[in-house]
């Protein structure tokens, strides 16, 4: 019996002794999984850089761009987008109520954010008609809330009591926000949406908005826009109109204003409509473009011949010309904006972030098809989403991907997002050296760049009628 219990004991305080070939496979075998596991971290590493890229897709194709090839096309693209920008800046920020330099903020900030979080690469990010248009509508109804409620607070102290008595119950007067502020919330609020919606997933709301129902629905908002410049371009003055039936009572207030047209105004209109839709034919003529290769900037034109004019000829003070006054020099400062302000926003807001992603991933499917690659619509909406939060806090307006110069961006050669850059380069230089030579320029010249550039969206009335024969069931498959 004492044999079995020497044999455990040996066996739980001698190791066996190993053959050399044993020892050399289990050292093999320590190696092979050494490198099992550096494949491992290093397909760890991959994962987390491509999870990285996937949030910044620039980190993908920037790797991969090609200098010599695409840096000169980027680069005529981006000075091409950045001179139609800087017009439609100045003057879509009137649109949506506000002086024009916040339009030139958001044509730097947002174009910027989105070359670095964007799938598209032919898109062009930043002020928008159809959504400064909603914007303006917000802007109105918000100060009106602020001017009914600060009536309010002063009709309560006139009920007050003589010397005082029964204040110490009064609640703080209300907060009066200037008109920048309440845009720039609301950008912010269009930005949370957005970024919520992207990362639940909900890029797949745009298959229930078909590109008929934007359309349309740009095609209207055209008219109200349209309808909003008239008195720049005539020089009228007569109330806005709100709620129902708005736009033919406003069409019916500008007839009857009609008479009181100021002759100098007019003229200036006038000029600037003749120079903007001779190049608009000369553009859209391939014969003409073959000779002269790059799109005649005729916006850009307009605005520095209008300044040089209003300048020397002093068109304000002789002529009674309405003109921008005052263009500040520098960077926008941050601000945070105001939170409480956001329960108001909620419902404008969601709307707002719906119609300008579903525009912004229509715009993007077209290029993508066109140009053999893909968008991913959930990063386009946390993109737009950043774009829109970061916004709020540097006094943009609501961005959006404007349809007329992504176009321009694309037929002018642009291959990726380095255009972006290039024109908010541009936007940079105009924003802190140029801006106080843009105080001189005329509003009707920017309300003529409007009108023009509103074209393509008014014309969209005429494909009223194709819409029957692009329904799945019609009259002529016999359903």
């Amino acid at each position: 019996m004492d044999s079995p219990v020497r044999t455990i004991h040996r066996d739980r305080f001698y190791a066996p002794v190993k053959h050399p070939d044993d020892a050399k496979r289990d050292a093999n075998g320590a190696l092979e999984n050494f490198k099992l596991k550096l494949g491992h971290s290093k397909f760890c590493r991959q994962s987390a850089f491509q999870n990285v890229a996937t949030i910044f897709p620039i980190l993908e194709w920037i790797m991969k761009y090609d200098l010599r090839k695409n840096l000169l096309k980027d680069f005529i693209a981006g000075l091409t987008v950045g001179t139609i920008a800087v017009p439609q800046a100045l003057g879509y920020a009137v649109v949506a109520g506000v002086t024009p330099i916040f339009g030139l903020y958001t044509c730097f900030i947002p174009p910027l954010i989105y070359s670095l979080m964007g799938t598209s690469r032919h898109v062009s990010v930043g002020v928008f008609a159809l959504v400064c248009l909603m914007t303006g509508e917000v802007l109105t109804d918000a100060i009106e809330r602020q001017d009914v409620r600060m009536g309010l607070f002063n009709q309560t102290l006139l009920l007050m009591e003589p010397g005082g008595a029964g204040l110490d119950g009064l609640s703080p007067p209300p907060v009066m926000l200037s008109g920048s502020q309440i845009v720039s919330t609301l950008a912010f609020a269009i930005g949370l949406w957005q970024v919520v919606m992207g990362i639940l997933g909900l890029g797949f709301v745009t298959v229930y908005l078909s590109d008929r129902v934007v359309q349309g629905f740009a095609c209207g908002a055209a008219f109200h826009i349209f309808n909003t410049q008239l008195k720049w371009i005539f020089g009228l003055s007569y109330r806005k109109r709100r709620g129902l039936f708005c736009l033919p009572l406003s069409v019916y207030d500008f007839v009857v204003a009609l008479p009181s047209t100021h002759l100098p105004t007019f003229l200036v209109s006038l000029v600037c409509l003749t120079a903007l839709i001779t190049a608009r034919f000369l553009n859209g003529n391939a014969k003409v473009m073959k000779v002269i290769r790059f799109p005649i900037p005729m916006e850009l034109l307009v605005i520095v011949f209008g300044s040089v004019a209003s300048y020397f000829m002093n068109l304000r003070a002789v002529y009674a010309i309405d003109i921008i006054r005052s263009v500040p020099l520098g960077f926008p400062s941050p601000q945070l904006p105001a939170f409480h302000l956001l329960p108001e926003l909620f419902h404008d807001s969601f709307i707002i972030a719906v119609i300008a992603f579903s525009v912004a991933i229509s715009a993007g499917r077209v290029f993508a098809q066109k140009h053999h690659y893909s968008i991913d619509s959930n990063q386009e909406l946390r993109a737009l989403g950043v774009v829109n939060l970061v916004g709020g806090f540097f006094q943009c307006l609501p961005s959006a991907v404007a349809l007329a110069r992504s176009v321009v961006q694309e037929s002018a050669g642009g291959v990726t997002q380095v255009v972006s850059i290039v024109s908010a380069s541009l936007i940079v230089l105009v924003i802190t050296v140029l801006g106080p030579l843009l105080e001189p320029v005329p509003k009707a010249c920017l309300g003529c760049i409007v009108v023009i550039a509103l074209i393509p969206m008014i014309l969209k009335i005429m494909e009223v009628g194709d819409i029957p024969h692009s329904l799945p069931c019609n009259h002529s498959s016999g359903c």
